[in-house]
């Protein structure tokens, strides 16, 4: 079983703190493995952009 959080827009920021860390602790804790699917096409490369975005959110989470 596990858990799926579904965020958009400025996912990775300020506001959304409280429920990914609620996240991290439903997914098991810190050492709980985080995967990021940006969903966001752009033909500027923005997919990578939001997804290197989501790892050093969740990191700076201390996931």
């Amino acid at each position: 079983m596990g858990y799926l959080l579904l965020e958009g827009g400025a996912e990775f920021g300020g506001r959304m703190r409280e429920p990914d860390e609620r996240a991290i602790a439903l997914a098991g804790g810190p050492d709980a493995p985080v995967a990021i699917i940006p969903t966001a096409a752009a033909p500027d490369n923005n997919h990578a952009r939001a997804g290197g975005n989501g790892v050093r959110w969740f990191r700076s989470l201390g996931a």
